[in-house]
């Protein structure tokens, strides 16, 4: 594993993915009620 090569972009793909699915999840339950 290189802790080098992964750092910024692995992480920011992470989040990202995690934030977008946080966001529609927030979004479909603010319209559902």
């Amino acid at each position: 594993m290189q802790a080098a090569s992964y750092s910024k972009t692995q992480i920011w793909l992470h989040w990202g993915i995690a934030v977008l699915i946080l966001v529609q999840f927030l979004a479909h339950d603010g319209m559902e009620h």
